[in-house]
């Protein structure tokens, strides 16, 4: 599969970057809405992991829903 990834923590990208290809599949990534978008806009992928909370602080999930 060609997965996107979208999250603002290098950490969470780096170990699911290491998770899923270890399972045979492509893995990009984007650090924001924004960025997403514009990888989707050249690329085909299969499945996208959106990040639902991109400022320090929240934990509502509206800003990912908003995307």
């Amino acid at each position: 599969l060609s997965i996107l990834l979208i999250d603002d923590n290098p950490a969470v990208a780096a170990a699911m970057a290491i998770a899923f290809r270890m399972a045979g599949h492509r893995l990009d990534t984007a650090t924001g809405p924004e960025e997403g978008f514009s990888r989707l806009a050249v690329a085909r992928y299969d499945a996208i992991l959106l990040d639902l909370n991109f400022t320090a602080g929240r934990s509502d999930g509206a800003e990912g829903l908003a995307a």
